[in-house]
């Protein structure tokens, strides 16, 4: 599936999101845009409830994240987290769009 003129740009923030330089690791952005089975557990939650619930998160939970983890790692987990969230709702988007297609040529 391609993007047309932005699929150069999609990929290029995506790399740079998950594998360019940052405080944490490369795997574990990775793993905070896929399942977060990488990460301690207190960031696999926070991975995970940004990744489907990033509204209900609150200032207590994030300054509990504070006292163990610093500022840029919860940045760099938490976008990783919605930039894998968004790009799995692109594509299926994007699928649901081509079956329509097909469904519609088919006729």
């Amino acid at each position: 599936m391609t993007f047309g003129k932005r699929e150069a740009q999609r990929q290029a923030v995506l790399e740079r999101v998950l594998r360019g330089p940052g405080e944490t690791t490369a795997a574990w952005r990775e793993s905070a845009a896929a399942d977060a089975q990488a990460l301690p557990p207190d960031l696999k939650a926070f991975a995970l409830k940004v990744q489907r619930t990033a509204d209900r998160i609150t200032d207590a939970e994030v300054a509990v994240l504070r006292a163990t983890h610093s500022d840029d790692v919860l940045f760099e987990v938490a976008t990783a987290a919605a930039m894998g969230a968004a790009n799995v709702r692109l594509m299926a988007g994007l699928a649901n769009l081509e079956d329509d297609d097909d469904a519609t040529q088919a006729r």
